[in-house]
């Protein structure tokens, strides 16, 4: 598989135990391993941003997908990235904190999370309490600092508190995998919807049973 995109690089694929690799001009352009047969990982979809017409750029590489018959793996997941900047607003980002902390379990309901997903987890109690207050930024990232945040929570704030990110969103981590756009731009639009307000109204409150939720 990898012998046409080392044509491209003017490079040879190594072999290294089981593993190919391929690099080129002093960096690994890509890697190929046996797949163990208890997970299912095969492939991922990565696009570069998209600002307008969602649902066709995505059915572009969708439907290729699923005319070459692929389908879900059992741990799929969509991480969607949103520009970082808005959320560096200390009342934005503690909203976005207490929405996804709050209101963790109706939310995975609503957009259907799958239960399968290994790397998802609710965001630390100690970073939580602070954005409960009325924190500055400095202080949710020093709560951040404390907790020892990752990437591997129902949402990913880490690049927000880097000085010089490696990419400049918030990802959203909990969106299940599909085969069609127009699944993906339904469950996007309404963690759009939440980020708007996230942004505009004064807090998103503890979830309270019986409570309308808030989309």
């Amino acid at each position: 598989m990898l012998d046409p995109v080392a044509a491209l690089w003017a490079a040879e694929v190594e072999t290294l135990g089981s593993v190919r690799r391929l690099d080129a001009r002093g960096a690994t352009v890509a890697l190929a391993a046996p797949s163990g047969g208890e997970r299912e990982r095969p492939c991922e979809i990565v696009t570069p941003p998209i600002a307008e017409a969602h649902g066709d750029r995505l059915e572009e590489l969708l439907e290729p997908a699923r005319d070459l018959g692929f389908t879900v793996p059992r741990e799929a997941a969509v991480h969607l990235h949103l520009d970082g900047e808005p959320f560096r607003d200390a009342a934005t980002l503690a909203n976005v904190i207490r929405l996804f902390a709050h209101w963790r379990e109706p939310l995975r309901e609503r957009l259907g999370t799958n239960p399968a997903c290994r790397r998802l987890q609710p965001l630390p109690v100690d970073l939580v309490a602070v954005a409960d207050g009325e924190p500055t930024f400095a202080e949710l990232k020093d709560a951040a600092q404390r907790s020892a945040l990752t990437k591997f929570y129902d949402v990913n704030l880490t690049q927000l508190f880097k000085d010089k990110p490696t990419r400049d969103t918030l990802e959203v981590r909990i969106l299940p995998g599909a085969l069609r756009a127009e699944d993906v731009v339904s469950r996007a639009a309404i963690i759009e919807a939440l980020l708007d307000r996230c942004e505009r109204d004064p807090c998103f409150r503890p979830f309270a049973e019986g409570e309308r939720m808030p989309w």
